[in-house]
Order: structure tokens, then C-alpha cells, then sequence
């Protein structure tokens, strides 16, 4: 999708630890999984030089697990689901992939429009327009790959930014 627009975060400012985050969503998925019939396996492969990164950490906590829940949403049995954080110069990288269903073309254009749903009988269609939102406000990067039948990958990019104190 390319760059998102560089818009200023407003409230609740902190040093966020992404790693930290990323771990209690996939605790939460790991609950989640374990009372239901589907075997899933969750992976997280985190930096763990990881620096913090300067955002709203509820807002982030919330984008972690909007793509975990969509993932989940997106596997059957023995799917795999991978939350990896790295980074660079500037920016904390996360990339959340998983060996499910994917998305045809169409889809893939319109996933992070709100109210885009593939769930007849539930989902809203707001988990990864809460994403784009969460990314456009912290001045980020958000990429998606996907092939239908093989899974998708989404990577964010978020800008260090870190406040002094």
C-alpha cells in the first residue's frame, strides 16, 4: 500500500515496548486457541534488542491484535501464524503472517476500506481499517502480501520517534 500519511499522534504519548505487546496478544490468541478444535500454531520471533518505539500503546496494543484476530479468522488446522519485530534505522518493523486462506485481487484492494468483511456470520469489517488508522496515526508504513490458497503477510512500519524525558 505504500506510505501512509505522516499525521501527529495526539494523546496518551508514551515509550511503547511493541515486543511486550506482541507477546500478550499472542498469550490471548494461545487462550483463545486452546478451547476451540482448531490446532494452530502461533510463533512470535522477536528482536530482542528491540527499542521502544513513541506512540499511543493502547492504539498499538489494539493494531497487534486486529491483524492476530484476522489471522486466526483467515487459518484452519494446522495453519501457522507468525508475529516477527525487527528494525532499522528509523523504524520498528512488525510483520504478522500466517499460512491461511489469503485473499483474491478484489479483495486485497478494498481489506482496509471499514466494513469489509469475508464473515457471513460475524466480524464487522473494522479489524484492519482500525489498522490502517492506528499506522496512518503514528506516521507509518503499511504493507500487505497475499496469495489466495497460501496465506498473507502484513508488515508495518512505525517510526522510532522516542521521547526524551
Amino acid at each position: 500500500l505504500g506510505k501512509v500519511s505522516d499525521s501527529a499522534i495526539h494523546d496518551n504519548v508514551v515509550n511503547v515496548d511493541l515486543n511486550q505487546i506482541v507477546r500478550n496478544v499472542i498469550r490471548v490468541i494461545q487462550a483463545k486457541i486452546l478451547n476451540d478444535t482448531t490446532s494452530l500454531n502461533v510463533v512470535g520471533r522477536l528482536e530482542p534488542t528491540l527499542p521502544a518505539l513513541t506512540g499511543q500503546e493502547k492504539a498499538l496494543y489494539d493494531m497487534v491484535a486486529c491483524l492476530g484476530q484476522n489471522a486466526v479468522e483467515a487459518c484452519e488446522s494446522d495453519a501457522v501464524i507468525s508475529f516477527k519485530t525487527a528494525h532499522n534505522d528509523k523504524n520498528i518493523i512488525l510483520t504478522v503472517s500466517d499460512t491461511g486462506r489469503g485473499m483474491d485481487r478484489n479483495l486485497q484492494e478494498t481489506c482496509f476500506r471499514p466494513f469489509v468483511t469475508t464473515k457471513r456470520s460475524h466480524g464487522a469489517g473494522l479489524g484492519l481499517s482500525i489498522v490502517f488508522g492506528v499506522v496512518q496515526r503514528h506516521g507509518g508504513e503499511l504493507f500487505i502480501s497475499t496469495k489466495e490458497g497460501k496465506g498473507t503477510t502484513v508488515r508495518v512500519l512505525i517510526p522510532i520517534k522516542l521521547i526524551s524525558n
